[in-house]
């Protein structure tokens, strides 16, 4: 059976060559991306899961001015709330259903992030966001996992998340990978107790960058470890952002 995910990606690099994905070419690439029918076959492959967070998987790093990534979302995982750098993001659920929320960028006299809308999206739907549009938070909000393909142009490195209540930006860390090309990256534990150290001893949450908001650090197990992807300069702060500091490996 032919992989049509794989002729998606040929058509992809063939339409951008070696530029960057641009307005001009947007719905070009849109149009691409309801032309491919969800096929699990496909991508099936690329679809590792975690249990606390939901995570990036690389399929393909294109022409080095965009990536394409399969997002797996457990039920109940959500992103923060988040811009794109000014990177352009094509969207198109292969399974199940994800709900996105939108929000206008904060201002000075708002306490707070204004919602503007909200809508539910099906498998083989297709959306767009770039910061002209605003901020979002995409969320599994239904009873079964969800898995999504994105397309960023230029790649996310880093990114900024925003508390919904105040409006305050934080930076979000690396964006790192959970596997590239379906095989998960490899990942060591570093001891809670040593990010305790430096953050306090009275921190209960430890937001991860581009993953989840937070985790609980009452509930990690008795082990005391938590997962950081290997070589990489990770940021951890506490839940209110008020504590940060940099783990290098």
């Amino acid at each position: 059976m032919a992989d049509n995910l794989l002729h998606l990606r040929k058509l992809l690099r063939d339409e951008l060559g070696n530029d960057d994905l641009a307005s001009s070419n947007i719905d070009r690439i849109k149009e691409l991306f309801k032309s491919y029918k969800s096929d699990k076959a496909d991508w099936i492959n690329y679809a590792l899961f975690d249990p606390h967070k939901y995570t990036r998987n690389l399929v393909d790093d294109g022409n080095g001015k965009y990536n394409l990534i399969v997002l797996c979302w457990g039920v109940g995982h959500q992103s923060p709330i988040h811009d794109h750098a000014n990177s352009h993001c094509v969207v198109k659920i292969l399974e199940g259903e994800l709900t996105e929320t939108l929000y206008d960028w904060p201002k000075p006299d708002q306490s707070g992030l204004v919602k503007t809308s909200q809508v539910k999206l099906d498998q083989n739907e297709v959306t767009y966001m770039h910061d002209t549009i605003g901020l979002h938070r995409v969320a599994n909000e239904g009873k079964q996992p969800a898995i999504s393909l994105h397309m960023y142009s230029p790649p996310i490195k880093t990114c900024q998340t925003f508390i919904e209540g105040s409006g305050e930006a934080r930076s979000s860390g690396n964006c790192v990978f959970y596997s590239i090309n379906g095989r998960k990256q490899d990942h060591i534990s570093t001891p809670l107790t040593t990010i305790k150290q430096h953050m306090g001893t009275s921190v209960d949450t430890i937001q991860l960058p581009c993953a989840r908001n937070s985790i609980d650090t009452n509930a990690i197990p008795k082990s005391d470890h938590i997962p950081v992807p290997h070589k990489s300069d990770q940021l951890f702060r506490t839940g209110s952002g008020q504590s940060l500091i940099s783990i290098e490996k």
